[in-house]
């Protein structure tokens, strides 16, 4: 299989099965790995991510994407993850999964349950902000009882964050 790396407008995907390891460009296909691993087993339901980025990728709007509560396939994940090709076609853009906002859905599904974010982006959490009423701070875009919905308040006290310039 040939990958071009660089290539700006490619999504190129590599699962190892023997491995059960995946491998990709943008990590807005995360949502789909842990998506179509727990649909196999291989991932526990509540699991705890380790999320170490230099930014956040806390964007609650896709909670918004139509299908992320029942995709329930491999081609229903990937239906709702935004390509590259769609991103740069310059047409206006239904709500998908993408870069920045993949991993509340993924608490709203019951995949994850709590996390530890390293990034040193100098924002406030998306988790903060439901806890303190703050979601002005989200351009007021965010009801906060319609997320709570979706995501229980406990799953949001079970988020931890280290925040703090990184030389790595």
């Amino acid at each position: 299989m040939d990958i071009d790396i660089f290539d700006s407008m490619s999504d190129w995907k590599i699962y190892i099965p023997e491995k059960n390891i995946y491998i990709m460009k943008d990590h807005s296909w995360a949502f789909a790995a842990w998506e179509l691993e727990r649909l196999k087993g291989t991932i526990k339901e509540n699991s705890f991510l380790f999320h170490i980025d230099n930014h956040l990728d806390d964007v609650p709007d896709g909670l918004d994407v139509d299908g992320v509560m029942t995709a329930n396939s491999k081609e229903e994940l990937f239906k709702i993850t935004r390509t590259k090709k769609e991103l740069y076609t310059g047409e206006e853009l239904e709500p998908k999964i993408y870069i920045d906002n993949f991993i509340w859905p993924s608490f709203a599904r019951g995949t994850i349950d709590s996390m530890f974010v390293v990034a040193q982006q100098d924002q406030i959490d998306f988790a903060t902000c439901i806890l303190t009423d703050s979601s002005e701070l989200y351009g007021g875009i965010v009801d906060n009882k319609q997320i709570v919905e979706l995501i229980p308040l406990e799953k949001f006290k079970k988020v931890r964050r280290f925040h703090r310039h990184l030389a790595l």
